[in-house]
């Protein structure tokens, strides 16, 4: 047994409880620093997978977003090629009613030519009277007028010129035929009551 003086000189009792406080603390240190690494670490991985999934969202959200917009520009494209076909199509049949209109409208002139009528205005024709004819006593003028025009003229075609005497006008013409269905034609006479002039210069034919 140690008496109290061995105690009091015994200077290994102090040394052993240091190093044992020092393990102590170096034991605790060290579990200190591992669990905030293991936290470290698991925040770390959170975070990471969190990353990971938003990568991954983002990702698919682009896919969708080109997907989309591929589907909206060839839906775009498809109703853009419908269009143009459709127009294509509507000009080439307007084109060809128009040609088939032109092509029956020279027909029709050419036919109206051929038997004798001359343009007057537009679907308005005049032709010479048959066999001729003579003027009595004042100066005259006698032909034939027609419509082509659909409808018609109701009301009559309204003839307007001047007459002349070599050169010089001396008076208004002015005529109006009864009402006209389409291809109908009347007999018009144009006398000049003054007796002084010796041609007339028709220059105008409409509907009235």
């Amino acid at each position: 047994m140690q008496n109290l003086g061995d105690i009091l000189t015994n200077t290994d009792t102090p040394v052993t409880a240091r190093r044992r406080k020092r393990l102590i603390l170096l034991v605790v240190i060290t579990l200190v620093v591992f669990g905030a690494a293991g936290a470290g670490g698991v925040v770390w991985y959170n975070m990471d997978q969190t990353h990971q999934a938003q990568v991954r969202a983002d990702e698919t959200q682009r896919l969708q977003d080109e997907a989309a917009a591929k589907k909206k520009a060839d839906s775009d494209a498809y109703w853009a090629k419908a269009y143009a076909d459709q127009q294509k199509l509507q000009s080439d049949e307007a084109q060809k009613r128009a040609a088939a209109d032109a092509q029956a409208k020279a027909a029709a002139a050419a036919d109206l030519a051929a038997k004798g009528w001359k343009p007057a205005a537009a679907g308005i024709y005049t032709a010479d009277i048959p066999g001729g004819y003579k003027c009595t006593t004042l100066p005259c003028n006698k032909f034939l007028v027609m419509t082509t025009q659909a409808g018609g003229c109701p009301n009559g075609i309204l003839i307007r010129g001047r007459w002349l005497q070599h050169g010089v006008v001396t008076g208004p013409v002015t005529e109006i035929t009864g009402s006209l269905h389409e291809g109908e034609q009347a007999a018009v006479e144009i006398l000049d009551y003054t007796g002084n002039s010796d041609t007339v210069d028709l220059t105008d034919f409409r509907c009235n």
